[in-house]
């Protein structure tokens, strides 16, 4: 009999102490990562940096990053990719929650988080 799929609900199944969901892959036996991020207005993610790209996707309304001290903003429909090992971070600096999936493409997620100069 061929192996089963996983049926999860995002707000009970991966829920985080945060305003994002969490996908653990290595919990899960697959090898892609990724939040569910819910960004409340004024709210943002500190620099960091993954020995890995990561994946953005902004599903409603607008994000600025910080990539390597320069900003770039996203919005709905739209897909930022961060190479392996760059400094980024996110904000959001609208009066409307933020959607948006980051997709780290490891089992085990690494972070480094770094001090703002």
């Amino acid at each position: 009999m061929p192996a089963q799929p996983t049926l999860l609900t995002a707000a009970t199944d991966l829920a985080t102490d945060t305003t994002s969901e969490l996908f653990r892959a290595a919990d899960r036996g697959v090898g892609v990562s990724f939040f569910i991020n819910h960004t409340r207005p004024g709210a943002e993610v500190a620099p960091h940096r993954h020995p890995y790209p990561e994946v953005f996707v902004v599903q409603a309304g607008k994000t600025v990053f910080t990539v390597e001290g320069d900003e770039l903003s996203a919005v709905a429909g739209q897909v930022v990719v961060v190479p392996a090992g760059v400094a980024h971070g996110f904000r959001n600096a609208t009066e409307a929650v933020v959607e948006m999936l980051s997709i780290h493409p490891v089992a085990e997620m690494e972070t480094e988080w770094l001090e703002e100069s």
